[in-house]
């Protein structure tokens, strides 16, 4: 399986670069006073012989055949590699083969035809070549660069790639992922807000910390003792929106967690997180796999498009039967699976206490609501997980629209120390708040998963190490004592 979305991917990639080139040659790159450059490099075609050129890009290693030439070297922008070719002028001859990989060259010359036995098929601009009369050196790289983006024969470490992000970013893989990213997000705007009436507000970063399960980030203020926390989603704000009125919320939200860091496990990360009112569970996942159908058919129409409606397994059944509640239920393509009814309480193994299987604003069934004080773990909650071979994409629920049954859950089942903490989120409820429920979808898991399979880390353009550290940045970073003594922190250990 993990093979044939590999090929789906590489093939989508190639139909990218192709498309990429078409767009390429708009009248946007060919106006002078927007750039520096008349042309893209992945847009020569054969049509274009005869024809002078300005290109802009990234020189890749020459390779000389004699001293007097003729000298070949690539050269790549984010559409595609051309080859440039210089005969006879030994000054621009030596200038070229002295210059290191990477360094930002405009070079002048005209397009000519290759001849038969250099063509190369399998490159897009293969047919043709262009005949170097000038290059202008506009940034020359460092002579020490730990890899380079052409030599994908050498693959870099993982830490190299982390360190040196903008030279990885360089790379066609991850253009075309991360290119593949954008028009995604598109897609997703679009059927959300043009054809579905979907409002995008953006809710703060900067909340305070409560108990809905995950760690949480704490950023200290300069009034001793007060923080901030970063917000683990936008749970709370988003139900304050349908009180709000705005019965159609949806945003690319940012995301804080400091939990332990796994493979597909980022401390910051995006999801497409949406909220409805005056909806059933229903509506909100008929809506979540139109919205999937929606991407594939506008930014993935060569992949053999899901099937909709997505089967379903309750959570008994999916640990009766794969022994996991995202359980992989196909060999081959995409295969989507809700899994619902989960428990809407489970019993933490170390401490023996109650706690919030997805969050404690989850609805419960309406068939265990009657027991949700007395039999609070046979009670199933109206939460659904949407599930793609075997990979978690994301998870949603009707929510608790009463402030009395949210707070009996509370302090009653849940043994919240001091529910005041939800104040805001209770005094809400009760200004009117109608029945809605929602859904966040994992973007950068999604991207991973369409993509064939690649590390989360390659989905996104700078990600976090394995420990959660900024390889490039050197973050986490110390401070001065002065900016601690300004936020009254005092230090009391340092790691070993």
């Amino acid at each position: 399986m993990l093979l044939w979305l590999r090929r789906a991917a590489r093939s989508y990639i190639l139909q990218r670069r192709y498309y990429t080139a078409d767009c390429a040659s708009s009248s946007r790159y060919h106006n002078s006073h927007a750039s520096l450059r008349s042309h893209v490099c992945g847009e020569l075609r054969a049509s274009h012989i005869g024809e002078d050129v300005k290109l802009c890009g990234w020189l890749h290693k020459p390779r000389l055949v004699s001293k007097r030439g003729p000298l070949f070297a690539p050269l790549k922008d984010h559409t595609g590699v051309i080859q440039l070719i210089a005969i006879k002028n030994e000054g621009l001859i030596a200038q070229l083969n002295q210059l290191p990989t990477e360094s930002v060259v405009s070079v002048c010359g005209q397009v000519q035809l290759r001849p038969d036995q250099d063509r190369n098929t399998e490159m897009p601009t293969g047919d043709v070549e262009v005949f170097v009369n000038s290059v202008d050196v506009l940034n020359e790289a460092s002579q020490d660069l730990p890899f380079s983006t052409a030599d994908l024969s050498v693959p870099a470490g993982h830490e190299l790639q982390m360190e040196y992000r903008p030279l990885h970013l360089r790379k066609s893989g991850m253009q075309d992922t991360i290119r593949l990213r954008s028009k995604v997000s598109m897609a997703v705007r679009q059927f959300l807000e043009i054809m579905h009436g979907f409002v995008d507000i953006e809710t703060p970063t900067l909340f305070k910390r409560t108990p809905e399960g995950a760690r949480e980030f704490i950023v200290p203020t300069r009034t001793p003792g007060q923080f901030y926390s970063l917000t683990q989603s936008p749970q709370q704000f988003k139900q304050l929106l349908m009180v709000g009125g705005f019965d159609r919320y949806y945003q690319f939200a940012r995301c804080y967690r400091d939990e332990d860091m796994k493979s597909d496990r980022q401390p910051e990360f995006t999801q497409i997180d949406l909220e409805m009112a005056f909806v059933t569970q229903e509506d909100i996942i008929a809506l979540t796999e139109g919205l999937v159908y929606h991407i594939f058919m506008n930014t993935l129409p060569s992949y053999p498009q899901p099937k909709i409606p997505f089967p379903r397994l309750t959570h008994t059944k999916a640990i009766e039967m794969y022994n996991s509640d995202k359980p992989n239920i196909g060999r081959e393509g995409f295969n989507f699976l809700w899994v619902t009814e989960f428990p809407l309480f489970t019993r933490c193994s170390t401490t023996g206490t109650l706690e919030s299987s997805h969050h404690p604003f989850t609805a419960p069934h309406p068939e265990d609501e009657s027991i949700v004080s007395t039999n609070p773990e046979k009670v199933r909650g109206l939460h659904y997980d949407l599930v793609c071979n075997g990979v978690e994409l994301g998870g949603g629920s009707i929510r608790i629209h009463n402030a009395e049954l949210q707070e009996r859950i509370l302090s009653d089942v849940l043994k919240v120390k001091d529910i005041s903490v939800f104040s805001h989120l209770l005094k809400g409820l009760r200004m009117g708040c109608p029945p809605h429920g929602g859904i966040a979808l994992g973007f950068d898991r999604l991207m991973a998963v369409l993509c064939g399979g690649v590390p989360l880390t390659d989905t996104i353009a700078f990600p976090k190490s394995a420990r959660g550290h900024d390889l490039m940045c050197k973050a986490p970073s110390s401070l001065s004592q002065d900016v601690l003594d300004m936020y009254h922190i005092s230090v009391n250990s340092k790691e070993n």
